[in-house]
């Protein structure tokens, strides 16, 4: 039982640590913890993503997640329970009704550069930071390559948003919204195929395909395609052998998947707790957060590692600097993407 509680209480403590994604997440625990206490670790880690999301803000309204952060300064309460109410009906969706990846992948293998061409080609001429975008491909090429990702994606994401923080100014009018079906149905959907096109699968990226443009409907969309992945991405590595989501490699079981909506449970009951909780969260804060990033990215990387988070701090403080949105650095993916399937294709 100890050990459960303690991994709740690690997952809540990196879950304000900017740059530890769940990939990373999972080869941090791996060594320490079980299967199926890895899986919760997951859920809980991706449900309770909405915290830093509201609380962390930068200047010029470039935020980790902006529609959040925007929302939650009305109300922080109804912004918590669209994401995390779509996010448990997306999930349970998912598990009922997993599509088989096996014939879907066999159909579609003979398009999949130009899908994924077509579809990054769409998000690029949507972007505002298109030389971002280019400038954060070429130097994913190299870093990916080298393995470095912690002080990639920390430098990228962590340390703009640790460096130009400002202190949440939130509402709680305790108001729950009514859930539409169609924006949640249309997220598990999208969820579910973009699990088979490598580079572009990312909700930020793949939600760009359908314009919805009430906000609450968004954040629902957005939630549906996220949680869907989760929970289905391990379908499609056991079906497919196509790892989309680094962490399926050490859940690699279908039993997971039910271990991850309990996180997911879990999680909605621990975000309403700790939400009152962000104002309270000095703006201090951020000095031992930027030296743990520090520390830990030379310990796991080493001197190059200290380099490679130098570097990417540099074009995501460029980008924060000149209003680029945080999508725009998704180029580290898309672009070797696309560089190493045209490749396979030639």
């Amino acid at each position: 039982m100890f050990d459960w509680v303690l991994l709740v209480i690690l997952v809540i403590l990196v879950n304000f640590l900017p740059g530890i994604h769940a990939n990373l997440l999972a080869i941090l625990l791996a060594p320490f913890f079980s299967v199926e206490q890895l899986a919760f670790a997951l859920g809980l880690h991706f449900i309770l993503s909405i915290l830093p999301s509201i609380l962390y803000s930068v200047s010029q309204e470039v935020a980790a997640a902006p529609l959040i952060n925007r929302l939650a300064q009305k109300d922080a309460y109804s912004t918590t329970y669209v994401f995390v109410m779509s996010a448990f009906i997306a999930a349970l969706a998912a598990l009922l009704f997993p599509p088989d990846y096996q014939a879907l992948y066999h159909f579609l293998r003979p398009y999949l550069f130009y899908i994924v061409l077509f579809i990054a080609t769409y998000h690029f001429l949507s972007l505002n930071g298109k030389g971002i975008f280019l400038l954060s491909g070429l130097w994913g090429y190299y870093a990916l390559h080298e393995d470095r990702m912690f002080s990639l994606f920390s430098g990228l994401f962590a340390i703009p948003y640790l460096l130009f923080y400002k202190p949440a100014t939130l509402s709680f009018s305790r108001s729950s919204p009514s859930l539409h079906p169609s924006p949640i149905i249309t997220g598990i959907i999208l969820g579910m195929f973009s699990l088979l096109l490598p580079g572009v699968s990312p909700p930020s990226v793949i939600s760009t395909l359908v314009p919805i443009y009430t906000n609450y409907h968004f954040l629902s969309y957005y939630s549906a395609i996220a949680s869907t992945q989760y929970i289905l991405a391990i379908d499609n590595y056991l079906q497919t052998n196509k790892l989309r989501n680094a962490y399926v490699e050490y859940i690699p079981s279908y039993s997971a998947k039910y271990f991850l909506i309990l996180g997911i449970v879990v999680g909605g009951f621990l975000v309403f707790f700790l939400l009152p909780h962000l104002p309270t969260i000095p703006e201090s804060a951020r000095w031992p957060l930027l030296v743990l990033i520090l520390s830990t990215s030379f310990l796991l990387e080493g001197i190059m590692g200290l380099f490679s988070l130098l570097i990417s701090s540099v074009i995501g403080i460029t980008a924060a600097r000149i209003g680029a949105s945080p999508s725009s650095m998704l180029g580290i993916i898309i672009l070797p993407t696309l560089i190493l399937l045209a490749r396979q294709l030639g």
